[in-house]
């Protein structure tokens, strides 16, 4: 049985086989939550709360390089669900600060900024008169 905060399995099977097939693959999460995903094979992990309507244009923007993200995780994101205390274990009065519960976060709740957009890699051609492109390299900063 997987970890609560696991992708589900066809997500981790989509994420494998896009890996595979391109090694520089940006894992973008659009989530209210923290997952627990292994990002040490990735150049790239793009992480998006609900943005409304404009979140597509928004993330499109940022991939195609348009705008350069920055910032800090509103959340700790542990490597493992063992990582954590029991669901009812929670102690928020003596813990000081709930996000350092046990061990060493995978993602820290306040990092560098996670990507930098390098530049576009390939044109695709025109849709709606502005020109299209296949994906954006980008780096962990």
């Amino acid at each position: 049985m997987p970890a609560p905060r696991a992708l589900p399995a066809h997500q981790r099977r989509l994420l494998r086989a896009a890996r595979a097939a391109n090694p520089h693959t940006v894992l973008e999460l659009t989530s209210a939550y923290p997952y627990v995903v292994d990002v040490t094979r990735l150049p790239a992990v793009l992480w998006t709360a609900y943005g409304g309507q404009a979140a597509g244009t928004a993330l499109a923007r940022t991939l195609a390089g348009d705008v350069s993200p920055a910032g800090s995780l509103p959340q700790t994101w542990y490597a493992s669900d063992a990582d954590l205390p029991d669901l009812f274990d929670y102690d928020v009065i003596g813990a000081r600060q709930t996000y350092l519960f046990r061990r060493q976060p995978a993602l820290p709740l306040r990092p560098r900024p996670v990507i930098r957009v390098l530049r576009v890699r390939r044109r695709l051609g025109r849709c709606r008169g502005r020109l299209a492109w296949t994906a954006a390299r980008c780096w962990l900063c």
